[in-house]
């Protein structure tokens, strides 16, 4: 399920977490340059996951609505708690962005993510998102 609009820019300018300072950048990207990686808004309901430990994901994500716990399966089976992630911060970012997710993502509450495809490619045109990128993550 997708929480849609017609106009990303509106959805954009009207999300709460617009002034943090990831979004705030992808913000300032030209549409046209935006449209190649189109944003979605995937809705998540209460304990469905939005990748599994293991998934091959190109996409990152941000915390639009609710909240999302983090979690990886030891080797002997057990959960084990990540982190939990709030609104505005971010998924998905990991060491290496071609490989394997290192921990799943399991909404808490009810949740709306904004899913970025292809974020490699977005920065290789523009790199200050991906320094962006980098300092929210520090």
């Amino acid at each position: 399920m997708y929480f849609r609009s017609n106009d990303l820019r509106e959805l954009c300018y009207t999300c709460p977490t617009r002034d943090c300072c990831f979004c705030k950048q992808l913000l300032n990207i030209y549409p046209a340059e935006l449209g190649a990686h189109t944003v979605k808004y995937p809705a998540l309901t209460a304990k469905q996951y939005l990748y599994h430990q293991g998934d091959m994901n190109h996409e990152l994500f941000v915390l639009r609505e609710g909240w999302i716990m983090l979690t990886r399966l030891s080797d002997g089976g057990k959960r084990q708690v990540f982190r939990s992630v709030l609104p505005g911060e971010i998924l998905g970012f990991q060491q290496y962005l071609q490989g394997p997710a290192i921990y799943s993502a399991i909404a808490l509450l009810d949740s709306v993510v904004c899913m970025i495809p292809n974020f490699v490619g977005l920065c290789s045109t523009q790199p200050e998102l991906a320094l962006s990128l980098a300092s929210a993550e520090a």
